[in-house]
């Protein structure tokens, strides 16, 4: 409950408030009436529409600045008169009829000599609405507008054929426009939809502006209600006037008469309800009903006491889910803390286990690499052990070969040479007969146990020496018999002959058959040596 002083205070301010003219307060408007367009459809009704409304305002107490089939360059020049009027206005109005068309989300107001075939042209050829609106808002505290443009415009339908496909942004009326604090803004229409001319001097909506705005003591709110029912009765619902508005208290185009009020006993008690309905507040209307328990509008201030309380009921059990949500969120929240802490320790675990498995793993490829090199290692040792010992057996083989064939060579008794001999294969008799060749004088080539045409050539030349007829087709022990019992030289030297310089031939390493069946020795890397005498 509001205290005497507080109550005193509330009386003073509706008492003056009621009393006080509002044209104390300087008001500056800007009306515009675009008809003439030379370059798309002429309207009947903008130019009636803008002087009805400058008359008016003018009778209201506004200062204004009126324009009619203004070209862009006298829209400009109306808009800095306008400006400068602004100068310590306290509320500043606009009003303008004509063509207007959005683009992008922007309204754009169109001077009569406006052409618009480009989407450039709008910045050079259309007044942009959000730059008058900048002008009010920055001077004055209250701003109104009314925009009866929202008519069908080919100005925008030609904009829109040469945008090609961004003509979609070119939209059918006028934009909404999120007003700013302290401001009201009216259409003819819904925003995006096309207001009518009108068959009258004036269009609908100018028409029901002008019948309401001069009705003493009504809110601009109240006006704008009693302006949208008019215009709905007189299209038959085709037009639907809108407005949205930010404006922080009261505003009547024309006070309340001061004598009749005076003269009604019941001024106080209505400053007293309207005070209350505009604050809509529980101490308002305890307020009046403490005042004028019986009043006109007792059952009113009882009937909205009813609704706050039934909306503090509705906000207190509110804030009471609200609390009781809160709090099982807090919980659900700690809850999934809790949990997130456990999956965050479980994946840690997880991280360092996979890393003590990789860590295994790696340890186990360096195990197996060691091991892989090791056995390579031994590999190769056994290689090296292996062919060391075939060349040891070969070497036992060889020298049991050499003294075998040095045993042949020895003078023992015919009969043991024969009995030796027959214990030989071809090719340690081949060896043998080779070697006995070469040392009587007569070459067979090579000791490499092979019999070819120099052993068959050899064993000729000692035939024809030696006047025997041995067989030379393959070694005997009787050929080896013969030659061995030449204790000298039988064929005579064969004098050398200039040859062409030898060149260095490479030989087959002697596979291992070769090696087991030859007497000689042979080391790896080394040519063959064969001990014979």
């Amino acid at each position: 409950m509001l205290g005497s002083l507080a109550r005193f205070a509330v009386y003073v301010f509706l008492i003056v408030g009621l009393f006080t003219p509002a044209q104390a307060a300087k008001r500056v408007a800007l009306v515009i009436g675009n008809s003439a367009y030379t370059h798309a459809t002429p309207l009947r009704n903008p130019k009636h529409d803008a002087e009805a409304i400058a008359a008016v305002l003018e009778k209201l107490g506004f200062e204004v600045v009126k324009g009619v089939d203004l070209t862009y360059a006298g829209m400009r020049e109306r808009l800095r008169d306008f400006a400068y009027k602004l100068e310590g206005a306290e509320v500043s109005l606009l009003f303008y009829a004509g063509h207007g068309l959005q683009v992008h989300g922007h309204n754009y107001l169109a001077p009569v000599d406006a052409r618009l075939k480009k989407e450039l042209d709008l910045e050079f050829e259309a007044m942009k609405l959000s730059t008058i609106l900048a002008q009010m808002e920055r001077a004055s505290q209250t701003n109104l507008v009314f925009l009866d443009a929202c008519r069908d415009n080919p100005l925008a339908r030609n904009l829109a054929r040469t945008m090609g496909t961004r003509s979609a942004s070119v939209g059918r009326g006028l934009a909404r426009i999120e007003s700013g604090v302290g401001t009201l803004i009216a259409f003819a229409t819904q925003p995006g939809n096309v207001a009518l001319d009108g068959e009258g001097r004036n269009s609908p909506f100018t028409a029901a502006l002008v019948e309401h705005i001069e009705t003493p003591g009504l809110d601009v709110a109240l006006v704008m209600r009693r302006v949208r029912q008019g215009v709905i009765e007189r299209t038959k619902g085709a037009q639907v006037p809108w407005n949205n508005s930010s404006l922080t208290g009261s505003f009547m185009f024309k006070d309340a008469p001061v004598e009749a009020l005076k003269d009604n006993g019941r001024a106080v008690e209505m400053a007293m309800w309207l005070t209350a309905s505009a604050t809509d507040s529980e101490q308002g209307y305890k307020l009046y009903l403490e005042r004028y328990p019986d009043g006109a509008r007792a059952g009113d201030a009882k009937i909205k006491l009813a609704a706050i309380g039934e909306r503090v009921k509705r906000a207190e059990a509110e804030r009471k889910t609200l609390q009781a949500e809160r709090a099982r969120l807090a919980k659900e929240r700690k809850e999934f803390a809790k949990r997130l802490e456990e999956l965050e320790a479980q994946a840690k675990a997880r991280a360092e286990k996979a890393m003590a498995e990789q860590r295994k793993e790696k340890d186990a490829r360096a195990e197996r690499d060691r091991l892989a090199k090791e056995r390579d290692d031994y590999q190769a040792k056994l290689e090296k052990l292996e062919a060391a010992a075939e060349a040891l057996a070969a070497q036992v083989e060889a020298n049991a070969k050499e003294r075998k064939v040095a045993a042949l060579a020895t003078d023992t008794p015919g009969d043991a040479r024969d009995a030796e001999a027959s214990t030989m294969d071809i090719g340690e008799l081949t060896l043998v007969l080779q070697a006995e060749l070469k040392r009587v004088g007569c070459d067979p080539g090579a000791l490499d146990g092979q019999w070819g045409g120099k052993g068959r050539a050899a064993l000729t030349r000692f035939n024809r020496y030696a006047k025997l007829a041995l067989p030379i087709g393959e070694p005997t022990s009787e050929a080896i018999n013969a030659v061995k019992a030449k204790k000298v030289r039988i064929c005579p030297a064969v004098a050398k002959t200039r040859s062409k310089p030898r060149t260095t031939r490479v030989t087959k390493k002697p596979s291992t058959k070769t090696r087991e069946k030859s007497p000689c020795v042979v080391l790896p890397g080394t040519r063959p040596t064969c001990r014979y005498q």
